[in-house]
């Protein structure tokens, strides 16, 4: 009895790192993989900005390119990027892996912007004075940002900084008092100099419903 212990312990021992080694290698949590990107080109497409049912707080943003008309505070511009998906290895050590075991690494981009400017054909305006721009003003200071993970920031928190995720949106929460039509031009510059100019379909802004 006790040499049959002795063998089932042993097996154990001889079995068990090696399950544990080929889990964790087939879904990547060791060795760890981080995965990053580069920006090859990006484009703009119309979307909408909904609270998500049962919330008061967490919205969701949906690409909806085929629409023409849209209350402003529930518009948004969603910016998608063509990228180049790179893995870097790295080896890890301690006992610290077990808290990322088989956690899907989070692209990032290798590029940081460093400037977005929005400008419209036409004037953004209401009655309040809060929105006072004419036609070619540049409006960004009016739009905030949501990443991929729903992290909303100004535009100005989000340039020069590393961000995650090959889409986000800008959004503006303020209100018109008419309805607008607005073609919209965002023109994102990156850290390597590259320049990338995209123009909306033309869009009918209306006040809050």
């Amino acid at each position: 009895m006790n040499s049959l212990r002795v063998l089932f312990i042993c097996v154990a021992l001889i079995t068990i790192p090696v399950l544990i080694e080929s889990c964790c290698g087939s879904c990547g949590c060791n060795p760890e993989w981080d995965t990053s990107f580069s920006i090859n080109s990006m484009s703009v497409a119309h979307g909408t900005r909904e609270l998500i049912p049962g919330s008061s707080t967490r919205y969701q943003t949906r690409s909806t390119p085929d629409i023409t008309s849209s209350p402003l505070s529930k518009y948004a511009m969603v910016i998608s990027m063509n990228v180049t998906y790179h893995h870097a290895f790295n080896e890890h050590s301690g006992g610290t892996m077990a808290a990322y075991a088989c956690s899907p690494p989070v692209p990032f981009s290798e590029q940081m912007v460093t400037s977005i400017v929005i400008t419209s054909n036409q004037a953004l305006t209401n009655s309040s004075g809060e929105l006072s721009y004419v036609a070619g003003d540049d409006i960004s200071a009016v739009f905030s940002i949501e990443d991929q993970n729903g992290t909303v920031t100004l535009i100005e928190d989000f340039i020069e900084k590393p961000f995650y995720g090959d889409s986000f949106s800008l959004f503006s929460e303020l209100d018109i008092d008419a309805a607008q039509h607005h073609t919209f031009t965002v023109t994102i510059t990156l850290d390597d100099g590259r320049e990338f100019k995209m123009t909306t379909k033309d869009i009918e802004l209306t006040p809050k419903s």
